[in-house]
């Protein structure tokens, strides 16, 4: 019983067999020397400091009722404020 390796009955595409599914990660690039340009950038993250001070802020406007110091949080969560700004009006 001998296998023809250019039977292409057999074969199926892999969107026949499984679904396909989306993803959010950026694809991969090779790349033959470092700093090349061939990286791609996604969204900056904030650091978890940023993301801790933020929370903070929140959850201290909510909780005596200052409305400024909630929205400031929010802001740095939405990435339009920094952690560091307006720090002696808070």
């Amino acid at each position: 019983m001998s296998t023809n390796v250019n039977d292409t009955t057999t074969a199926r595409l892999p969107s026949e067999v499984v679904a396909p599914q989306r993803t959010d990660s950026i694809p991969q690039q090779g790349s033959t020397q470092p700093g090349d340009g061939s990286e791609l950038h996604g969204e900056p993250k904030l650091s978890f400091a940023e993301r801790t001070i933020a929370a903070a802020q929140i959850t201290r406007g909510t909780l005596l009722g200052q409305e400024s110091v909630k929205k400031h949080g929010e802001k740095i969560l939405e990435g339009t404020a920094s952690a560091q700004d307006d720090k002696k009006n808070l």
